[in-house]
């Protein structure tokens, strides 16, 4: 059975519970959660990460966000990948069509 959890690795429920016990119409909301360093994980250290800005290479994410990682810009409306390492990001703005 697919979970859920935080990097920690408390598992907050199991995807049958979260499917019953929540009233949200998105598949999976976390709005309502404060992470301590990114909104999502995922494995091998990718993660996603929001913020207000362009993100600040090597601070921004750092120990957290590996290779691969994306950074969006909230106030921007900008997305970033992290081409740096987990120790040492590096944000490349993903550019797009007009």
């Amino acid at each position: 059975m697919a979970r859920f959890g935080w990097h920690s690795g408390k598992v907050l429920a199991t995807s049958y519970e979260f499917a019953k016990n929540t009233s949200s119409k998105y598949g999976l909301d976390l709005s309502n959660l404060t992470p301590s360093n990114a909104d999502v994980k995922l494995t091998n250290d990718v993660c996603i990460l929001t913020g207000a800005g362009t993100p600040t290479d090597d601070n921004t994410g750092n120990d957290v966000a590996g290779p691969g990682s994306l950074y969006v810009d909230v106030t921007n409306s900008n997305h970033y990948i992290n081409a740096g390492t987990k120790a040492s990001t590096v944000w490349k703005l993903v550019t797009r069509a007009a």
